[in-house]
């Protein structure tokens, strides 16, 4: 009980104060405990910094799992999904955590951060591709109408964490309306090829 509730207390002080501001010892006085007893449990701040992180994205996979097999309609749930991501920012400690740092990581354990937030982040991206792999034929291929949304959703949690949710929610109105768009069926019966779907080409300097 007592080392749930320190990382209850620790995920919500990382969460708003950041890694630095963190004091261990007043993370003990959060929950009654000495400082001695909390070290009882884990090694560092460092330890218990990564040990919190690993089970906030291992609950963060488990839910994105969840919320993509609750219907059958893809666009439905993806459609459904990015303003969630909103939600829980604004709701739970957890989101708020992750994206701190994923954009945000601790200078001292950077490598291992990362290392952590793109292993499940490979997992996450992984339902998301399947979802899309749903989608009824349109204008554009999947694998395009795939990275499209992936970036939609990397955009969302950088707006997020930098911008706030009230910018969040009226940008990623429009955003979905160019998206709905791209999803239009097909004109001659088949899909863009991701040729002529290219990076935009810079303008040529003018001397």
């Amino acid at each position: 009980m007592t080392l749930q509730k320190l990382m209850d207390a620790a995920l919500i002080r990382f969460a708003e104060q950041g890694f630095d501001a963190t004091s261990v010892a007043r993370l003990a006085e959060d929950v009654g405990i000495h400082k001695s007893t909390l070290y009882s449990h884990f090694k560092s701040k460092e330890d218990l910094f990564m040990k919190v992180l690993v089970r906030v994205l291992d609950e963060e996979v488990e839910y994105v799992r969840d919320f993509f097999k609750q219907s059958s309609d893809s666009l439905e749930r993806l459609g459904a999904f990015l303003p969630d991501v909103g939600d829980r920012f604004s709701n739970t400690p957890h989101m708020r955590f992750w994206l701190r740092f994923f954009f945000l990581p601790p200078f001292s354990l950077q490598e291992q951060v990362m290392a952590a937030v793109n292993r499940h982040m490979s997992q996450m991206e992984t339902e998301v591709r399947h979802a899309c792999e749903k989608l009824p034929p349109s204008r554009l291929s999947k694998a395009v109408v795939c990275e499209a949304y992936l970036g939609i959703l990397d955009w969302s949690r950088a707006e997020l964490l930098y911008e706030g949710v009230e910018k969040f929610r009226k940008r990623l109105k429009a955003l979905w309306s160019m998206f709905l768009i791209s999803l239009e069926p097909p004109r001659s019966g088949k899909s863009l090829n991701d040729k002529r779907c290219s990076s935009p080409s810079r303008p040529e300097r003018r001397t």
